[in-house]
């Protein structure tokens, strides 16, 4: 497990002689409700979930391979601009991991500000805009952002602007990894892992609409859905986006063509890519299921390469070289049996079966894809 020393020296690199940052929109993120932010060129940063915080300061050494490298907490304030603007600040100093509380009658004390708790107004007409993040053509500031990340920052940026106070809120952020850093044109898919949506202490409503949700897609048969994806077209030099309302819609066949979709360049299917992915997979497979009485309960996976790293390199050189990951994220209702869980209202054993049904099925169907491509003639892998 990182010490804390090590996460504040990480994070306290990125202030140097500067009492605060700047927070930017995160351009490539394709799926969630929170908007994540860019703490710097190599992190972002997200709404600490106290049970999330506590995860990733557990982590044992094994998972830590398939989870973006947790790199401290800092405290975010926000303000206003007079175009209606909203500039966001992370604060040197004063991060939650020294208060952290332990779960108390099941639940995880929540000490960090909850916005959606807090926001209780209503959505006004507000700039969709952050200080100086200008969208043109889908670019923020020179950065490319999608149209999910953007949805998300309008959103956001509506809810804070109808706050009266917000000078006064300051919340706990979380910083990580920023898995797309070193990539040109980042290809993502994030994806809804498991067979169960909700957590322990969900409500019966919410139990029964989420359900029906896994019923009515992969989820329940698969183990899996589609919850937000972007591909690179090199051929067209332009994104292809599928939301999670997209990913909702798809039944098994569906499935399998937005698989083939993710690893096809516009030229051809990216065949270099897809034997990385799947021994990543495999590990995590075998890893899972040493994992004894984890619930990754509605937690994603994420699936990342670099949609242009092959421009100027042969296969051989992304093969030494990848770019490519598979990373566990989103764990605001995963339960396990360390110390820090104890008190949760169910305790498992066993590994994660609906997990683990979830990876079966993407190795499966990324195995067969990889072997038709060694079968099919190079002028007719171009369908999807």
């Amino acid at each position: 497990m990182m010490s804390n020393s090590e996460s504040d020296t990480a994070v306290e690199k990125a202030f140097k002689d500067n009492d605060s940052v700047v927070l930017q929109p995160f351009g490539h993120q394709v799926g969630g409700h929170a908007l994540l932010m860019k703490f710097d060129s190599a992190t972002i940063c997200k709404p600490v979930i106290i049970r999330e915080l506590l995860f990733y300061k557990s982590l044992n050494e094994d998972l830590k391979k398939f989870t973006p490298k947790y790199h401290g907490v800092v405290k975010v304030r926000y303000e206003k601009t007079a175009n209606s603007g909203i500039v966001v600040l992370a604060q040197k100093g004063g991060g939650a991991d020294d208060r952290v509380s332990n779960p108390t009658n099941g639940k995880v004390a929540l000490d960090a500000v909850n916005l959606k708790a807090l926001l209780k107004c209503s959505t006004g007409q507000g700039d969709d805009s952050y200080h100086h993040h200008h969208h043109n053509g889908g670019v923020v500031n020179g950065d490319y952002s999608n149209p999910w990340s953007k949805r998300c920052l309008q959103t956001q940026t509506q809810q804070l602007n109808g706050c009266s106070y917000l000078d006064s809120i300051t919340q706990d952020y979380m910083v990580l990894d920023n898995l797309t850093s070193n990539m040109l044109c980042p290809c993502v898919l994030d994806l809804k892992m498991g067979t169960r949506q909700y957590g322990d202490d969900a409500s019966d409503e919410k139990k029964a609409t989420f359900d029906e949700r896994c019923a009515l897609s992969t989820s329940q048969s698969l183990g899996v859905r589609i919850s937000g994806m972007q591909i690179y077209n090199k051929k067209e030099k332009c994104y292809t986006y599928r939301d999670k309302y997209y990913g909702r819609s798809l039944d098994k066949d569906g499935f399998v063509r937005a698989l083939k979709e993710f690893v096809y360049d516009g030229r051809s299917y990216r065949t270099d890519v897809i034997p990385n992915i799947l021994s990543n997979l495999r590990q995590l497979r075998d890893l899972i299921n040493k994992q004894n009485g984890y619930r990754f309960y509605s937690s994603s996976l994420l699936l990342l390469y670099d949609g242009d790293q092959t421009s100027d390199m042969s296969a051989a050189a992304v093969a030494m070289t990848p770019n490519i990951f598979v990373r566990m994220i989103d764990f605001a209702h995963t339960t396990c049996p360390l110390e820090e869980y104890q008190t949760d209202p169910v305790q498992y054993t066993g590994p994660d079966e609906g997990y683990v049904l979830g990876l079966t099925s993407l190795i499966s169907f990324f195995q067969t894809h990889l072997d038709q491509q060694h079968v099919v003639p190079l002028n007719a892998r171009h369908t999807i």
